[in-house]
């Protein structure tokens, strides 16, 4: 499976960031691509299917936003 790591823009968009298995090239694709179909790397044009990887990483990030905090309430 393909491994990515999500970007927030300052202005909310969403890129997965991704490294292709075979040159190595790291590229960024806007994370509603991703999640539609297969990318092309820029350098080799190797399809990467980043679906099941990106939904992984956005549940990942929800997961550790909702984990409560503990503060010590004085």
């Amino acid at each position: 499976m393909q491994s990515v790591r999500l970007h927030v823009a300052g202005n909310g968009s969403i890129w997965v960031i991704s490294r292709c298995k075979v040159c190595g090239e790291v590229d960024k694709h806007l994370a509603a691509d991703a999640i539609v179909g297969a990318i092309q790397c820029g350098k080799c044009g190797r399809r990467m299917d980043m679906k099941g990887a990106t939904v992984e990483a956005v549940a990942a990030a929800n997961e550790v936003q909702e984990r409560p905090t503990s503060a010590a309430a004085d």
